[in-house]
């Protein structure tokens, strides 16, 4: 388990280990770690267990971003945590006022803070979400999502839609659980190692040159106007799929 160092100069070096999301413990304040992310990511959370002992639930309350909150700052917010769960028995975690309490929330904040500034596919995304997820899961609380709600969900959509659909309906499912757990907003996600629902073969069909040559010459013939005609041959030049 990596150790928090406690001096700010050290702390802006760390980094994560082996390229994977890292938590670094402090040995000094126990609960507050500093995970950071293979993005740069860095962001502190105070870990602690709710009134009633080890019947108590563990709670993860995010601190905020570490590039901004310093070492100083985050112990200060850890013993103020701390002092409210064992002086009050009150729990942070579930006081804390957290936009986005259904998935449906959940999702228009991470279509609008992740998705649309770093996907080029967010409308496919979010086109998938109205046709297959929103009526299904969007009025739930999201904290409340069981692994056995998302199989129910993917079964659905697999019998009444496709496999593949399924399988693109499970990505976007986890894309935007992952997120809310990485944002402090859920526990965790009922989504890790969930199986595919479909099976799916990858494309291997490609044309030899003599039915690219026929391809080419063909639309001129064809009734394909010229703008579509210069797109498909481009689409050919590139090897882009459509």
């Amino acid at each position: 388990m990596p150790v928090l160092p406690h001096n700010q100069r050290a702390i802006n070096s760390l980094s994560p280990l082996k390229g994977r999301r890292t938590s670094f413990h402090s040995a000094s304040v126990p609960g507050l770690t500093l995970e950071i992310m293979p993005t740069g990511k860095r962001t502190w959370r105070f870990r602690y267990r709710t009134a009633g002992g080890r019947a108590g639930q563990t709670r993860a309350f995010t601190i905020g971003d570490a590039n901004t909150i310093k070492l100083g700052e985050a112990i200060d917010k850890s013993r103020e945590v701390k002092a409210a769960v064992q002086l009050e028995g009150r729990d942070p975690h579930q006081e804390r006022s957290v936009r986005g309490s259904t998935f449906g929330a959940l999702f228009e904040d991470w279509l609008r803070c992740h998705a649309k500034p770093k996907k080029k596919s967010w409308a496919h995304d979010e086109g998938l979400y109205h046709r297959h997820i929103r009526a299904r899961l969007g009025n739930k609380p999201a904290g409340d999502i069981k692994r056995a709600d998302v199989g129910h969900v993917l079964d659905e959509i697999a019998r009444l839609a496709s496999g593949t659909q399924a399988n693109r309906s499970q990505s976007l499912i986890s894309a935007v659980l992952n997120w809310a757990v990485n944002e402090g907003r859920l526990e965790n996600s009922p989504t890790f190692r969930l199986p595919k629902r479909g099976l799916e073969h990858p494309r291997e069909r490609i044309l030899n040159s003599t039915e690219i040559r026929a391809f080419w010459q063909g639309l001129d013939e064809g009734p394909i106007g010229v703008e579509i005609t210069r797109i498909l041959r481009l689409a050919i030049l590139t090897g882009q799929r459509r």
